[in-house]
């Protein structure tokens, strides 16, 4: 009885929300599809996080889709196209030259 009654509960609340509160609207500042290359998604999407990063700010990069989207392909590329991954690596080595120090 007790069990019935908090699934009740539960299902009586998720209709209120359902009911008060609005859908929620989402904005997108660019959209792919499956035939770009992994280099202007980069330059577009991880670029400027990267450029950021390098000036002392937080970046992070999230990639969150279903099973089969293509989420490790877009981080990890392909060997005569990277992906995201090996490409800020390339940036972030080639941009800290000046922040080395050499002791002899």
């Amino acid at each position: 009885m007790f069990l019935h009654l908090v699934a009740i509960y539960h299902i009586y609340l998720t209709c209120f929300k359902i009911l008060l509160f609005q859908a929620t609207q989402y904005t997108f500042t660019g959209v792919f599809d499956e035939k770009v290359p992994q280099k202007p998604i980069f330059h577009t999407v991880t670029l400027p996080l990267i450029e950021d990063l390098l000036h002392g700010k937080n970046s992070l990069l999230f990639a969150y889709g279903v099973t089969g989207s293509g989420k490790t392909h877009t981080m990890n590329g392909e060997l005569q196209d990277g992906g995201i991954i090996p490409r800020c690596l390339d940036v972030i080595f080639n941009s800290i030259g000046h922040f080395q120090v050499f002791v002899n």
